[in-house]
């Protein structure tokens, strides 16, 4: 392990020759791109505005690929680049192997780019993963084993879920409202049972938030994204007020500890797929289906 971490200090070292203001601006910019905050605008933006089977999807593999990573962290326990060695221009106070940003980075654009099939896509969505990766490796975050390895991660993930959503879908959909509703507590309530931190409670309440929401959207709902450019806009500009009321404004109410952060993203992940729907058919800038 001491050679591995010596050589991804070293490559560390290397792509950090060339740094400078103007490329810490590129690289920060290129790494929200794998953040928490970035998906929080890109669902809902899908969900809303686009397509809600295909955002409902990306946010399982997103939330997924979270799991994993924040799982794998804390069973390899792998340090940080250290300052003394390398520039670190992000402090993280976490684990390094494998890298989150790489393997959501790489899950999600790669999911999309299998569900658009188009050649422009996929070429867009490499060059993404390329740069949040490189990015994670310029900031001094992370050893670039550890964004390989997120990054094929992140690959299968995209690829299994594919592999198995379809089939998976078509037999919970023959199931009872009331099944539907416990399977989609019970799944993430399970996982998290296996691997308690801050970031497991955050992606395993936002999903079962979501999963709940989106089953009784179909249920009671089942709005469409479809609508002018003033509607779509005016969907995403109310969905998010409220959203983000949630997500900063409840942390500031709210004590500290891993209750209060789960009802917290749970509630984001229940408002997205449940709630602004409700209320965008209720304002008349949704139709039903």
């Amino acid at each position: 392990m001491g050679e591995l971490i010596a050589w991804g200090t070293r490559i560390i070292q290397l792509v950090q020759m060339f740094s400078s203001p103007a490329l810490d601006a590129v690289f920060k910019g290129l790494t929200f791109l794998g953040d928490e905050q970035f998906y929080l605008l890109l669902v809902p933006l899908l969900y809303w505005c686009v397509d809600k089977y295909l955002a409902m999807h990306l946010a399982f593999v997103y939330l997924g690929s979270a799991y994993v990573s924040t799982t794998l962290k804390a069973a390899f326990a792998v340090p940080r680049p250290s300052p003394s060695q390398v520039r670190v221009v992000t402090p993280i106070d976490s684990y390094s192997f494998p890298s989150g940003h790489a393997q959501t980075a790489s899950a999600g654009w790669v999911y999309l780019a299998i569900r658009v099939r188009k050649a422009w896509f996929w070429l867009v969505a490499v060059l993404l993963v390329f740069g949040v990766s490189l990015s994670r490796v310029y900031l001094g975050v992370h050893y670039p084993q550890d964004v390989i390895v997120g990054t094929l991660l992140g690959l299968v993930i995209a690829l299994g879920y594919h592999a198995l959503a379809h089939r998976l879908g078509t037999r919970a959909a023959g199931l009872p409202l009331w099944t539907k509703v416990v399977l989609a507590c019970a799944v993430p309530l399970l996982l998290l049972l296996l691997h308690v931190e801050d970031d497991t409670v955050a992606s395993m309440a936002t999903l079962l938030g979501l999963g709940v929401g989106v089953v009784l959207e179909r249920e009671w709902v089942r709005f469409r994204t479809a609508g002018s450019v003033f509607q779509r806009g005016l969907r995403l500009a109310l969905g998010l007020v409220v959203m983000l009321t949630i997500y900063l404004g409840l942390k500031l109410v709210f004590p500290a500890g891993p209750v209060f952060r789960g009802v917290r993203y749970a509630l984001v992940g229940l408002w997205a797929s449940l709630g602004a729907p409700w209320l965008f058919v209720k304002l008349r800038v949704a139709e039903r289906e």
